[in-house]
């Protein structure tokens, strides 16, 4: 974040479709490989996070993921005031529940999901 609170405006930068298992520090499994050998692979989208300050982020995650696995991806690269349980997430109107997945919500590439971080 720059001086006065804003960040530059978000330029998307082309992602692989897939994160291909096997390495890196990612808070969601990695897939085991493929029955025959060679590599799982896991569809990944994209997500645009939004606070109520206007600031966008851009995640790229499993498709299928749980809502925490998305909330830990936030808290890793946001820090300790982005704690999984100090932060919600609204979509569509309604607040999102940690153990249900994207696809619970129709949540589908390239939405924006609404981050409320809780002064608790």
């Amino acid at each position: 974040m720059g001086s006065g609170g804003s960040r530059e405006k978000f330029t998307a930068q082309p992602e692989p479709d897939y994160y291909r298992g096997g390495g890196g520090n990612h808070p969601y499994p990695v897939p085991e490989p493929a029955p025959g050998g060679g590599n799982a692979r896991v569809p990944l989208i994209t997500l645009f996070i939004k606070t109520l300050l206007g600031e966008v982020s851009t995640y790229h995650v499993p498709r299928d993921c749980t809502i925490e696995l998305v909330k830990k991806e936030v808290a890793a690269r946001e820090g300790p005031h982005a704690a999984v349980h100090r932060t919600k997430f609204v979509y569509a109107g309604q607040t999102l529940e940690d153990e249900r997945t994207l696809p619970d919500y129709n949540i589908k590439h390239e939405d924006t999901i609404f981050l409320i971080i809780l002064l608790r």
